[in-house]
């Protein structure tokens, strides 16, 4: 034994014990013996990694369930703007459930927003009286351009408004004063200039048009929303395969501080083109809504965005001068901010007497909507917008009728969990040396650890020099 020179020092007394009894009739030579030595050390060092992976693999049912139903983490990543969109802008999705209800319900199910674009004469009033739109095309890149830009609206409006626009939705008559109140938006388009001349005459909205993404891009290629929710995962299926998105968000060590700390997945946020590209290579947002029970619903009642583009000259306008969203979102300011730095809302003011008061007699949303008298004499300006509530089964309603996304998120397993006990994505990224390559090279981990018997077994087999 001499013949080691403290090399088996490297190994447990256990080990060593066995080495000893397995070599004592068959003598081994310095070689052998160093080969055992190194070999045993990998082995060891196996050993620990393995406990490390067991754990993981025991302890999460996050990574298994990657491996096994989605691509993979880093394939999720590349191929959904929504996964690095939420890291990025959002610190809850419950918390987006809940202040998106208004956002989805009028991108998905009203009419209104596409009729104000195409035939309203509020954006040309705003255009010619207000700073307003140059303002938030300075600072924000416009939230009513961003609405029309962002199949993922819900996403980064609630990111940067974070206002709980649920709440909202069901403490103030705003949606339900508008779609009820609202007569003849109709008549407004008759009245109003061609909203393409807006487009060339306002500045602000051609600033806008450079700071949004390409919607006629999106629309042309995703078909329409429809199409998109055709072609895109299913979230309610994520939901529910990879336990609670809700808890992941919250207890995630926050998925933002996940995709910057992780270096595959940080190159991914990176790597990720424009929202063009992101539609072709998500599982889509749309897909969530059609596959997802009630808001498929919402996906066949919603005006496609096709149409929107064909529509409207200014939409295709916006969209051929347009950037990206991802832009968008990250080069607008928050939009209470954009409220409190703008100097020309109080423009605003000084032209609707009644929204004057509403800014300064209101702290939110909520409080506007109730003070707002002028948004409620819009609405008896108005003509159709009542009618178009109830084709489209009425805002309101169709909030509370479609399943609500928060439902999905309590009914799905707890993804919260599962991020306490996988001992952390970043930490598994960066241990695992990337998460795709541990899932394909792995050939799936909790296989790893039952298939590889037991490290230590191999440990002796490996002891037993051959013959």
């Amino acid at each position: 034994m001499g013949m080691c020179n403290g090399k088996c020092k490297l190994m447990s007394h256990d080990l060593k014990d066995s080495i000893s009894s397995m070599i004592s009739d068959t003598p081994l030579c310095d070689a052998d013996i160093e080969t055992i030595v190194h070999e045993s050390a990998d082995i060891e060092t196996q050993v620990h990694e393995s406990a490390y992976i067991e754990t993981i693999v025991h302890e999460s049912a996050y990574i298994e369930t990657i491996a096994h139903e989605s691509a993979d983490i880093e394939t999720q990543v590349h191929e959904s703007a929504y996964i690095e969109t939420i890291a990025h802008e959002s610190a809850d999705i419950e918390t987006q459930v809940h202040e998106s209800a208004y956002t989805e319900t009028i991108v998905h199910e009203s009419a209104y927003i596409e009729t104000i674009v195409h035939e309203s004469a509020y954006i040309e009033i705003m255009a010619h009286e207000s700073a307003y739109i140059e303002t938030i095309a300075d600072e924000s890149a416009d939230i009513e351009t961003i609405v029309h830009e962002s199949a993922e609206i819900e996403t980064i409006t609630i990111a940067h408004e974070s206002a709980d626009i649920e709440t909202i939705e069901h403490e103030s008559a705003y949606i339900e004063t508008i779609v009820h109140e609202y007569v003849d938006i109709e008549t407004i388009a008759h009245e109003s200039a061609d909203i393409e001349t807006i487009v060339h005459e306002s500045a602000d909205i051609e600033t806008i048009v450079h700071e949004s993404a390409d919607i006629e891009t999106i629309a042309h290629e995703s078909a329409d929303i429809e199409t998109i929710v055709d072609e895109s995962a299913d979230i309610e299926t994520i939901a529910h395969e990879s336990v609670d998105i809700e808890t992941i968000v919250d207890e995630f060590a926050d998925i933002e501080t996940i995709v910057h700390e992780s270096a595959d997945i940080e190159t991914i946020g990176h790597e990720s083109a424009d929202i063009e590209t992101i539609v072709h290579e998500s599982a889509d947002i749309e897909t969530i809504v059609y596959e997802s029970v009630d808001n498929e619903t919402i996906a066949h009642e919603s005006v496609e965005i096709e149409n929107i583009a064909h529509e409207s000259a200014y939409i295709e306008t916006i969209v051929h001068e347009s950037v990206d969203i991802e832009t968008i979102v990250h080069e607008s300011a928050d939009i209470e901010t954009i409220a409190h730095e703008s100097a020309d809302i109080e423009t605003i003011v000084d032209e609707y007497a009644d929204i004057e008061t509403i800014e300064h007699e209101s702290a939110d949303i909520e409080t506007i909507v109730h003070e707002s008298v002028d948004i409620e004499t819009i609405a008896h300006e108005s003509a159709d917008i009542e009618t178009m509530a109830y084709e489209s089964v009425d805002i309101e309603t169709i909030v509370h009728e479609s399943a609500d996304i928060e439902t999905i998120a309590h009914e799905s397993a707890d993804t919260e969990t599962m991020a306490h006990e996988s001992a952390d994505i970043e930490t598994m990224a960066y241990e695992s040396a990337d998460i795709e390559t541990m899932a394909h090279e792995s050939a799936d981990i909790e296989t790893i650890v039952h298939e590889s018997a037991d490290i230590e077994t191999k440990l002796v087999k490996t002891l037993i020099p051959p013959g």
